[in-house]
């Protein structure tokens, strides 16, 4: 099901032939489950229900999960997210850190009332966890709200393959007309309608410059093109809807500026993979970690992105300056390797899950 970060992680321990357990739901099995076992990876697919699995508290998802530990005996289990894998690991008889990917209170502002029961879980889950770990100050912040004790910050780590292409390659800030990149999901809270707003704008100005749109709804047929029609805005946008991860990443490489109008972020993985690939970066100057990311705007320009009009202010200014997109560039990259590095971060993880069960032990 997806999440960025957490297979970097996976596939960093591998790449060290370091004895990893995978267990994982997925909505598209029925009533099967799928194992496979390598030399130094278990991986467990499970069924998820794809609907009113939360009015049981995940309760055949949770069973499944703790039946795949118990058979599994990991010596330490690192649950992500604060939902049903956290629950199935909470009250466990085994070393456990969980990881916090997302600000319970700011999601619930822009989801609304059917996120309410994930607040809930979230919080109950932030309050009980024996240790908790976070991807980002912001959402730490948050934590420290909740409890006085048990937390630790540690961001998602990037693919050390990122970091050797743009060592490799020297990127080219021309171009012969400006390619907008915009990831987002069709909701209020990743705001696509701003986004589509401020590009028209520059369409006067830029008569060729194009958006390429990706996520969940951003299709061909679907919910954004059809708003996008309906408001006359289609002009000039193209629409890809949800992709693979390495179809995106050769994409990026040719993007003028990637535009990331999302009201919050715990620890955005695609602003962070642009970063590495030495791309200029629009960012919300209230959005949660963004600031954070780009480095208080020293790596990234940091805007209003509720406002169309500062959207298109923005994409104007990095589209007429080559060398502010290559000063911009050049310095998201280097923070990119500064906070996501995969060496440092696999050795804080490394050092915790050493340091967690030590103490579980102790503590016996």
């Amino acid at each position: 099901m997806g999440g960025y970060g957490l297979i970097e992680l996976v596939e960093e321990r591998l790449s060290r032939r370091k004895s990893t357990i995978v267990i994982t739901l997925d909505t598209n099995l029925q009533n099967e489950s799928i194992i496979r076992k390598g030399d130094y990876c278990t991986l467990y697919c499970l069924p998820k229900r794809k609907s009113r699995s939360l009015r049981d508290l995940f309760f055949l998802e949770r069973k499944l999960i703790n039946e795949a530990l118990e058979e599994a005996k990991p010596d330490l289990i690192h649950a992500h997210w604060t939902t049903e894998y956290s629950l199935a690991a909470l009250k466990l008889k085994t070393p456990t850190i969980i990881t916090a990917h997302d600000h319970p209170s700011d999601i619930l502002k822009y989801i609304g009332i059917n996120y309410l029961p994930f607040y809930l879980l979230s919080n109950y889950i932030i309050k009980n966890a024996k240790f908790i770990t976070t991807v980002s100050p912001y959402v730490l912040d948050y934590i420290k709200k909740k409890r006085n004790y048990g937390y630790e910050l540690i961001p998602n780590l990037l693919p050390q393959e990122l970091f050797d292409y743009s060592k490799n390659q020297i990127k080219n800030y021309d171009y012969k007309k400006p390619i907008i990149t915009s990831v987002l999901d069709w909701n209020d809270l990743k705001n696509p309608k701003n986004a589509i707003l401020g590009f028209n704008q520059i369409l006067g100005k830029y008569p060729d410059a194009q958006l390429h749109l990706f996520g969940s709804g951003m299709g061909k047929n679907e919910q954004c093109e059809q708003w996008c029609i309906e408001n006359g805005k289609e002009q000039n946008i193209i629409f890809y809807g949800k992709v693979k991860n390495e179809y995106l990443r050769e994409h990026l490489k040719t993007t003028t500026v990637l535009l990331h109008t999302s009201r919050t972020e715990a620890c955005s993985m695609i602003i962070a993979e642009s970063m590495a690939l030495g791309l200029p970066i629009i960012g919300g100057d209230s959005s949660g970690a963004v600031p954070w990311i780009l480095d208080n705007g020293n790596a990234g320009e940091l805007i209003n992105i509720n406002d169309p009009n500062e959207i298109a202010k923005a994409i104007f200014k990095l589209s007429r300056n080559k060398i502010l997109r290559q000063e911009i560039g050049t310095a998201a990259k280097i923070h990119s390797e500064k906070l996501f590095n995969p060496e440092l971060i696999y050795q804080k993880w490394e050092f915790l899950y050493s340091k967690t069960i030590e103490k579980f032990y102790e503590s016996k």
